[in-house]
């Protein structure tokens, strides 16, 4: 199993960045603006630029594969793995809108709360280390479905 930000969002993100790219391609061709306002301008589209391809490069890379021995996590600048039998607990913090934390005994990684199919991780791992160990992430996720079915 993979999970991972919505195609959606990626495809969102990348969309943006080339429209910004193109905005700012099309200014330095543009002869109405002036020097002042050119510069100012390349400032603000470059650093929008330069965040939403970052953004773009951690979207694309970031997934938890789920395996028979453990959970496999990608980020932008490696992968590591924590094995079922090393997971001590599976909180819940509220950084970045809300993750999960997978701790092991030795190291702890963070799941996004808004992943595709994260309800069906939290169920996994309870069935792999218990109900106990998932308290904190279970009750998170039941508050995030209630916030979710309050906006209809």
């Amino acid at each position: 199993m993979v999970f991972k930000k919505s195609a959606l969002i990626r495809w969102l993100t990348y969309l943006i960045f080339l429209m910004t790219l193109a905005l700012l391609v099309y200014q330095q061709f543009d002869d109405s603006f002036e020097v002042d306002e050119r510069a100012l301008f390349v400032l603000g589209i470059g650093s929008a630029l330069v965040l939403l391809g970052f953004l773009s490069i951690v979207f694309t890379f970031s997934k938890v594969v789920v395996t028979e021995q453990g959970l496999r996590f990608y980020r932008w600048y490696g992968a590591k793995m924590i094995h079922f039998t090393d997971i001590t607990e599976v909180g819940h913090t509220r950084f970045f809108g809300g993750q999960l934390l997978v701790k092991g005994a030795r190291r702890s990684a963070w799941v996004s709360i808004d992943y595709v199919g994260t309800a069906e991780l939290v169920k996994l791992l309870c069935e792999k280390i218990g109900e106990d160990r998932c308290f904190k992430a279970s009750k998170a996720l039941n508050k995030r479905r209630q916030e979710l079915e309050g906006l209809n």
